[in-house]
């Protein structure tokens, strides 16, 4: 993260959320303001938070590109999305993300008749992941290779964006298949099954 900066202006809730935090960390604590989900609603993480999340996220975390089958544009393609997500058994510390760095968090049942356990899986898409892994980018050991290619791809969203327009917009031939390039080289990174 290039820019850390003080953010007094919470609201309620993330006031509460981190107070307890701040008033251990006093002396060390830089606070990085992202992308709140509402627009009345700050985020806030400490740079201890980072590296607490960054550690969780290299390892139980997974970064994406998908294709949601809903979404086509007008030529007929599937739209690209960034997607990261945390599964974990105990769904405590995919509250401390969710508190932190927004997103949401769902249920995975076990399927019948295994050993497998129920988990929980936080996610967070689009430009608030991206805004996440670049948060914790720094801290990362293992997945830098596939956070360079998501914050890859969402160089190329950007490209395109339109100020003040919201939703999916059609892209050319040649985008579109530069950030489906992007999701291959994630999806061979994450079959490997090594760091990257």
């Amino acid at each position: 993260v290039e820019e850390l900066l003080s953010w007094p202006h919470q609201n309620k809730a993330d006031r509460i959320a981190t107070r307890g935090h701040r008033d251990s960390f006093k002396k060390t604590m830089e606070l990085v303001r992202l992308s709140p989900r509402r627009r009345n609603q700050t985020i806030v993480a400490s740079a201890v938070d980072l590296a607490y999340a960054a550690g969780f996220f290299d390892g139980e975390g997974a970064v994406m590109i998908w294709r949601p089958k809903a979404r086509i544009d007008k030529a007929g393609r599937p739209y690209h999305r960034l997607h990261v997500s945390v599964t974990q058994v105990d769904r405590r510390p995919l509250e401390w993300l969710m508190a932190r760095f927004g997103g949401s968090i769902h249920v995975k049942n076990a399927n019948p008749g295994t050993n497998e356990r129920q988990s929980w899986i936080w996610s967070i898409s689009a430009q608030s992941a991206a805004e996440f892994l670049e948060a914790v980018y720094p801290y990362l050991v293992l997945k830098t290779g596939r956070v360079d290619v998501a914050l890859k791809f969402r160089k190329l969203v950007a490209l395109n964006a339109k100020k003040g327009t919201k939703g999916w917009t059609t892209i050319d031939d040649d985008m579109w298949n530069r950030r489906e390039a992007c999701r291959v080289e994630i999806m061979k990174l994450n079959k490997r099954g090594v760091a990257a």
